[in-house]
């Protein structure tokens, strides 16, 4: 009887917190969540493999990365705090999880496309770009913005998938 009292004095605070921290949440509006198992697909998954795939035509050798481990760590790096396709992430101005989610990515050549998944204020999606040298260190980085976004009838940059270089230099 001694031993159920000890270990019932221990767990009753943490009980206490978490119903406390439960109760703030819902008077704030804050959406309770289950973050162990995977989120949901995201709404823009489909969307960003097909800029990828436009932004790649005609070019051999393209690999396309369904995780944030294939990226190089000097990518990862720059990322910031994100979530792996799938994972956990918060969509809106709040919540436990990144705000930022990896859809999918294409490498060619030492050129990394990465389509991200952004919540906060706005949720949207964007392709971020990284040129690597070989040792791994990040030359470039820009925001690639494909125009319209969700809209495929927008022509991506035949170029984006190349170092600046080859860009200019019309291969």
């Amino acid at each position: 009887m001694k031993r159920r009292l000890v270990i019932a004095a221990a767990i009753a605070p943490r009980l206490v917190l978490a119903g406390a921290a439960c109760a703030l949440g819902f008077m704030v509006g804050c959406e309770q969540q289950a973050p162990k198992s995977p989120g949901p697909k995201s709404a823009y998954d489909t969307v960003a493999h097909s800029w990828l795939e436009t932004m790649a035509a005609g070019q051999t050798n393209v690999t396309f990365l369904s995780s944030l481990i294939s990226l190089p760590t000097a990518v990862r790096e720059r990322l910031g705090p994100i979530s792996d396709r799938g994972g956990s992430f918060s969509k809106g101005c709040i919540g436990p999880d990144p705000k930022r989610r990896f859809l999918t990515a294409t490498e060619v050549g030492g050129v990394y496309n990465v389509a991200i998944e952004q919540g906060g204020s706005g949720y949207f999606w964007f392709i971020e770009r990284f040129v690597v040298d070989g040792a791994g260190k990040v030359l470039e980085e820009e925001r690639v913005k494909p125009y319209g976004l969700a809209n495929r009838s927008h022509p991506a940059r035949s170029e984006a998938n190349q170092s600046p270089a080859a860009a200019d230099s019309g291969r």
